[in-house]
């Protein structure tokens, strides 16, 4: 039976119209972004 890992993805910041920079300084997260509104 072959084992199932989970997914395993790489933190990014998506820009929407209602970001802003509070993301990027909540999370500590790199980006030149300055409408972060969602991470994953």
């Amino acid at each position: 039976m072959e084992t199932l890992y989970p997914f395993k993805f790489q933190p990014i910041l998506k820009d929407k119209i209602w970001g802003g920079r509070k993301l990027k300084h909540i999370l500590n997260k790199s980006t030149t972004s300055t409408q972060a509104g969602e991470s994953w």
